[in-house]
């Protein structure tokens, strides 16, 4: 087994590579039916996936690579901060989350996510659980593009990529607060508004996830700079 490359485009090729895989694991999970049973250990080993894409993105881009780094709070990530000269404050607002994520994932891999005497069965997999699931997705692609903005140059794709992933967390947000704030005792009217509201946040959501061909075209229809990958950005070879 060969160590990672530590190159900025080798690092950045397994976090993506990484990613997608995660992503089909998420596409395949409506085949499975109900919120436990082999539905739920799928998405636990997600969440342990998620947590250790981001530990390796994390762990090559220190300045020296140390034999070994582990994520497991807010003071880990802010130690790796310092040590690759970034502000803690870019990523503030990506602390909770992500310190949450690493949580869970102790919780899974540690105590095998179950309860506090540890002869419960654990807890069915909520859509609570799932729209959790998807700021730690958010929040860790966040961290990702600001890092990697801060420590280096970046292409116009990633940037746009970056830039989506922080109004879709703001969409989600907005969502979630428009969900929480339906109860039976408001006018019937007032419920249909704020439940269509909400459904327009959750679109415009997903909508900032898609990235178009014609988001890096000028008005002639050719590619804007820094638009176009070069063969090592690609992950190619000449």
């Amino acid at each position: 087994m060969h160590p990672p490359v530590r190159s900025r485009d080798a690092t950045m090729r397994r976090f993506e590579t990484n990613m997608r895989r995660i992503g089909a694991i998420s596409k395949a999970l409506p085949a499975l039916v109900g919120n436990d049973g082999v539905r739920a250990d799928v998405i636990r080993a997600s969440v342990v996936f998620l947590h250790a894409t981001l530990e390796d993105f994390i762990r090559s881009s220190l300045p020296k690579q140390p034999a070994r780094f582990t994520f497991n709070s807010r003071s880990d990530l802010v130690q790796a901060l310092h040590r690759m000269r970034v502000c803690p404050k870019q990523v503030d607002d990506l602390m909770v989350p992500l310190a949450s994520l690493a949580k869970r994932r102790i919780q899974i891999v540690h105590y095998a996510d179950l309860g506090e005497t540890e002869v419960e069965a654990p807890a069915p997999w909520t859509s609570g659980d799932n729209m959790v699931l998807i700021h730690w997705h958010l929040a860790v692609a966040s961290f990702v593009y600001r890092v990697r903005k801060a420590t280096g140059p970046v292409g116009l794709v990633e940037a746009r990529a970056g830039q989506n992933c922080t109004k879709a967390r703001a969409k989600l947000f907005e969502f979630a607060d428009l969900t929480s704030s339906l109860n039976i005792g408001l006018p019937r009217d007032q419920i249909l508004e704020r439940v269509e509201a909400a459904g327009r946040a959750l679109d415009d959501a997903l909508g900032a996830l898609k990235l178009e061909v014609e988001m890096f075209l000028d008005a002639e229809g050719n590619p804007l700079p820094d638009a176009v990958l070069d063969s090592d950005d690609r992950g190619t070879e000449e």
